[in-house]
């Protein structure tokens, strides 16, 4: 090996739109979860507690919510 420079650059991240865009991407993955829940339960009898997993989620949000 040769005595070569390495060049090492930084890329600057803006860690506020880097959480915007992770939590936009969650929070339309949930609402997408939910629609799919509600068509398998409504279309095809599926057994899914839809509005328990509501509450669970909410039950997370709500003790997030109280820490903040």
């Amino acid at each position: 090996m040769g005595n070569s420079a390495r060049s090492c650059q930084k890329e600057e991240i803006n860690i506020d739109e880097l959480n915007k865009t992770i939590s936009e991407g969650w929070i339309r993955s949930f609402e997408k979860n939910l629609e799919i829940e509600i068509f398998l339960k409504t279309e095809l009898g599926a057994d899914i507690d839809v509005l328990n997993n509501i509450k669970k989620v909410r039950k997370i949000c709500d003790k997030f919510e109280k820490n903040n």
